[in-house]
């Protein structure tokens, strides 16, 4: 619901038009995995409200093959061309800033979908986010590879060669930061990137006024340059439109967006504290993913293997 939700909100303004679905991953591998993830997602989207056309469907009998006596995924990743729609099997060796930061959700068993990527801001967000420590992240950093590759991998004979050494990183930083929002995020905001002149991604910086109403720091912003007509956006492009009227400047619900011809000002980016926060596993916290959730260790199908 949660991505339906958010199609939804870019397609504002387009009133032709159809949900369309591709499954692409998940081949028939040996604890039956791929099969039950498949099913789980199509059932999720069957019951959706939304009327979704399912246009392609590969995965499972038809996206496996042989090689020697294991079964192997044909298509692992898959591209989108801009141009035409057309879909086309992709490999990448850019997997994004952060990686193992990013990682660090997934093996401390996060369960929130995230938009990591403001398209209209060009950013790329990472947090801020937190977990309890984790509990057997000691014993298996004490594990062979093997071990580690057959305890968290759901497909460990066709993982690729540094899929271990990734973990291993993954663990390690789960040990040294037991409390990401402590020594990751201290000051409750989020770590933004976006891309530079060749593509590469490099840190971003957003003003923090640390003002006591976030709404103010939008507001601040915006009236200081209303008078001049001239806006600048995220990627530097200046535009000349009208200023914003004064309902255009009213303070906007926790978490929406202030759209405003193509500027578009994010208001979940105006979480500021006036000092660091002290985890605390009894406080509630804005953001859902600063909450610590009870059982949010290693699953039982890979702890019994331990």
């Amino acid at each position: 619901m949660h991505l339906l939700t958010r199609i939804n909100e870019l397609s504002m303004g387009y009133t032709e038009g159809r949900l369309e679905l591709c499954v692409v991953g998940g081949f028939q591998d040996v604890r039956g995995i791929c099969e039950k993830v498949t099913l789980s997602l199509l059932n999720a989207f069957h019951k959706s409200p939304p009327h979704i056309l399912l246009l392609l469907l590969c995965t499972g009998e038809a996206n496996t093959t042989l090689r020697g006596n294991i079964s192997w995924p044909m298509v692992k990743g898959i591209g989108v061309s801009t141009q035409n729609g057309k879909i086309f099997p992709a490999t990448f060796t850019d997997k994004g800033p952060y990686l193992v930061l990013r990682s660090t959700r997934i093996f401390t068993g996060a369960q929130q979908m995230v938009d990591v990527y403001d398209c209209a801001l060009g950013l790329l967000r990472i947090g801020p986010f937190n977990y309890e420590p984790h509990a057997g992240v000691e014993l298996l950093l004490q594990q062979t590879d093997d071990v580690i590759l057959q305890c968290l991998s759901t497909t460990p004979e066709v993982e690729g060669p540094t899929w271990v050494k990734m973990v291993r990183e993954v663990l390690k930083h789960i040990k040294e930061h037991p409390f990401p929002a402590v020594t990751i995020f201290p000051d409750n905001r989020p770590h933004y990137f976006r891309r530079d002149n060749i593509g590469s991604w490099t840190p971003a910086e957003l003003p923090n006024n640390n003002d006591s109403t976030p709404d103010a720091n939008v507001q601040a912003a915006v009236q200081a340059v209303a008078a001049t007509g001239a806006w600048t956006q995220a990627g530097g492009v200046t535009t000349t439109s009208a200023p914003p009227t004064p309902a255009a400047l009213s303070p906007a619900p926790w978490g929406a967006s202030v759209p405003h011809s193509s500027l578009q000002l994010d208001c979940r980016l105006k979480t500021h504290l006036a000092v660091p926060p002290v985890v605390n596993p009894g406080q509630h916290y804005d953001d859902p993913l600063l909450n610590p959730v009870k059982e949010r260790f290693m699953p039982t199908w890979q702890a019994s293997q331990l």
